[in-house]
């Protein structure tokens, strides 16, 4: 599980942070936005959820955030 979420770390950090960006104009808000959605994924893998598009789970989760 923690490597699980180490390769989605690794591999979509930067893109939900840009994407964040983006939307909120405000770096601050970009970086506590993009670690809220990988707190939410974090919590999502601990209950044991399987993840079938862990990249769309992850956009979702911060799409809605920015909302």
């Amino acid at each position: 599980m923690n490597h699980t979420f180490e390769m989605i770390y690794e591999s979509e950090s930067d893109a939900i942070f840009r994407f964040c960006l983006v939307r909120v104009s405000d770096r601050d808000e970009a970086l506590n936005l993009t670690q809220e959605t990988f707190l939410h994924l974090w919590q999502s893998l601990q209950k044991g959820e399987k993840l079938l598009n862990s990249r769309a789970f992850i956009f979702t989760i911060a799409r809605r955030l920015v909302i």
